[in-house]
């Protein structure tokens, strides 16, 4: 399965999941119901993805509501959660460079929800990226190209 067609996966699961959030849950058994819906078989890095982002869900939720202006993690939808959710596991904690994990997390966006997510998810994934120490500031980035 290709990178791109795994988080795809990931991020219904995620989002799946996200109704059901500090609920006695077993998401083992939701993973496994979810692939067979998607109609797919397991893949290592939706594995990864999913119970990683469920593992580090209350660091990433956290890291997401202090990167939103003027919003809370309640006002967004469950689909742009879990773009979120996915794109941010994957810049800080999975290892894949920021530009990579923005610009397939804004794609996702461009799939699943209206018109302004891919430019709010850009955005909130940019600022993570740069908040983590994955990426400099776009003001040092500047400075340093002028030099």
């Amino acid at each position: 399965m290709k990178r791109r067609d795994a988080r795809n996966a990931a991020v219904q699961l995620v989002c799946a999941a996200g109704f059901h959030y500090g609920e006695a849950c077993n998401f083992d058994e939701m993973y496994e119901n979810g692939l067979a819906s998607l109609e797919i078989e397991g893949d290592d890095y939706v594995r990864k993805l999913y119970f990683g982002v469920l593992e580090k869900l209350g660091e990433l939720d956290a890291l997401i509501e202090s990167c939103l202006r003027g919003w809370k993690l309640t006002r967004l939808s469950k689909t742009t959660l879990a773009v979120l959710r996915v794109g941010a596991y994957e810049i800080v904690f999975g290892g894949v460079e920021p530009p990579v994990a923005i610009n397939e997390a804004v794609e996702l966006a461009k799939i699943y929800d209206d018109e302004k997510a891919p430019k709010f998810v850009n955005g909130v994934l940019n600022s993570i990226a740069v908040k983590s120490g994955r990426k400099k500031p776009a003001e040092t980035e500047k400075k340093e190209s002028e030099a």
